[in-house]
């Protein structure tokens, strides 16, 4: 199906290497359609068992599962691109607070701004059409996106003679376009700014690194402020010590 193309390979997944992630939602995104190819070769195979769990497999991969392909694939290629910089002997503690302020502005943009999702969705949109999926209307609201039936909600039995003062609240699981920005890729864009912001804080990283003495801004108290308040340093004791420790 891709003679003239070079092999793709999944790459062992981890959960500390972000490049990890992109490759194997890269590789699966690009060959949505092969990866179909072989599994309805399977579900021809005589192997009833086989068949069917083939089939339910199958069964998952509608218009949703691409656009989490797609959502992943952009936030992943910025991640891994920061991950790539990041691992250079040539970035010190300063740079690479820069580099995390710009995926994190990155991250915020699409948080904020609504129109840079549609290039998202018209990539989704491009994949299951190459992939034989059936294509939804962008422009329907209300459009349905998963070929997944909702469940219908029902009270508890233990209500069942009782008078319900208040409608039972049934969580939307992102079936509509604006369903899925609001319910799915506004909640994974918020995960991952917060993961950002716990494993790398501005602050205590520039602290760090004006302990350098190859750094510009060696021992300079604004940028160590952070770091002391930390270790509960005598921010007092610290404006005398500092000019001296640069003479030593």
């Amino acid at each position: 199906m891709y003679a003239d193309k070079p092999p793709m390979e999944l790459k062992r997944l981890s959960d500390t290497r972000w490049a990890c992630g992109y490759f194997s939602v890269h590789v699966v995104s690009r060959c949505l359609p092969a990866i179909l190819k072989v599994l309805d070769d399977i579900t021809h195979e005589p192997n009833p068992e086989r068949s069917l769990d083939v089939s339910s497999l199958k069964g998952l991969v509608d218009f949703q599962f691409v656009l989490m392909l797609c959502v992943f694939q952009d936030i992943l290629g910025a991640a891994k691109c920061t991950s790539d910089i990041l691992q250079s002997p040539n970035t010190d503690l300063a740079k690479a607070m820069d580099i995390i302020d710009t995926i994190k502005d990155r991250i915020a943009m699409l948080r904020s701004r609504e129109e840079d999702f549609e290039p998202i969705w018209q990539h989704a949109a491009d994949i299951v059409n190459d992939s034989g999926i059936t294509v939804p209307d962008v422009g329907h609201k209300d459009l349905i996106i998963s070929r997944r039936s909702r469940r219908q909600i029902r009270a508890p039995e233990r209500l069942h003679d009782s008078i319900l003062l208040e409608l039972l609240v049934q969580h939307r699981g992102g079936n509509t376009k604006e369903e899925f920005r609001t319910d799915i890729f506004y909640v994974i864009l918020d995960t991952v700014a917060s993961e950002l912001s716990d494993r790398f804080t501005s602050g205590v990283m520039r602290g760090i690194h004006a302990l350098n003495p190859a750094n510009e801004g060696f021992l300079n108290l604004e940028k160590i402020k952070p770091l002391a308040k930390i270790y509960s340093a005598n921010l007092d004791d610290l404006v005398h010590e500092l000019p001296q420790a640069k003479r030593l």
